[in-house]
């Protein structure tokens, strides 16, 4: 049971540290461009770190939510 936890805790720092380093990039996207532009850069950068996600990610966005500016709730997100 504790290896299984061990694993899930690395699989979500990863996923965590992926998502800080994409809101990044996303901040530096947001500055340079705009419109449609921004929208198709911002879908290319989701895609590069989300993958299959990408359209879950774009959704929560959409309606005012980015999950990785939340405070981190360890052993939950």
């Amino acid at each position: 049971a504790i290896t299984r936890l061990e694993e899930l805790d690395s699989t979500r720092d990863k996923r965590w540290e992926n998502g800080l380093e994409y809101m990044k990039k996303r901040e530096a996207l947001t500055s340079e461009f705009n419109g449609e532009e921004l929208e198709q850069k911002l879908d290319e950068l989701r895609n590069e770190h989300f993958g299959s996600n990408a359209s879950i990610i774009k959704g929560e966005e959409s309606s005012g939510m980015f999950r990785f500016t939340v405070r981190r709730i360890y052993g939950k997100n």
